[in-house]
């Protein structure tokens, strides 16, 4: 299905460019997804509908009848039984045929507490390592949707800090936690 995601994905890219960028924040949504909750969700991901070349009702209506000229089965059962649109559509044929696996959840946690083991022997290694956490973190909220969990980040940052470095930092009242490594990163 992935494939058969890509190659939709890259055909509608054609006709609608930045519809990708849609499309992915459909796939994460949680909740049913009309025109109108697209065109709320727009800001949020970096499109300015005003810019766009295109209309999304139309787009939606189109998308819909792409998907259900292209799917068999119980997969073109699933356009036709929702009359939503589109993106509705695209948002439920991917939940049920494409879903993230544990595997890839697993994955991205892994390379998360995976930095447990990285020591660091310099402000400027420290810098580098939180900085490689927080493109992880990102990078896992990007691909699922949702953050890691937050006792397992601050323990990896708890970690990557280290006792000296814990106490200087408290010395100069700052509470090494990965909330503010931000201001920790300026203090190195």
């Amino acid at each position: 299905f992935t494939k058969w995601r890509k190659c939709f994905e890259n055909h509608a890219e054609h006709y609608y460019p930045e519809i990708k960028k849609i499309l992915k924040a459909v796939m994460r949504a949680e909740d049913e997804v009309s025109v109108d909750v697209v065109r709320a969700a727009l800001p949020s991901i970096g499109i300015n509908e005003m810019q766009l070349t295109w209309d999304i009702s139309q787009a939606d209506q189109d998308l819909q009848a792409f998907l259900e000229f292209k799917t068999s089965g119980d997969a073109q059962s699933t356009c036709e039984a929702h009359e939503l649109g589109g993106f509705e559509s695209y948002r439920l044929l991917t939940a049920e045929y494409d879903p993230v696996t544990q595997g890839t959840k697993g994955a991205l946690m892994t390379g998360i507490v995976g930095m447990m083991k990285k020591t660091q022997k310099t402000p400027k290694e420290l810098k580098t390592l939180i900085r490689d956490l927080e493109e992880r973190t990102k990078d896992y909220k990007m691909k699922l949707g949702e953050s890691p969990d937050k006792a397992v980040v601050e323990s990896v940052f708890t970690g990557l800090l280290g006792a000296e470095t814990t106490r200087i930092l408290i010395q100069r009242n700052v509470f090494g936690n990965y909330k503010e490594s931000r201001e920790i990163l300026r203090l190195l």
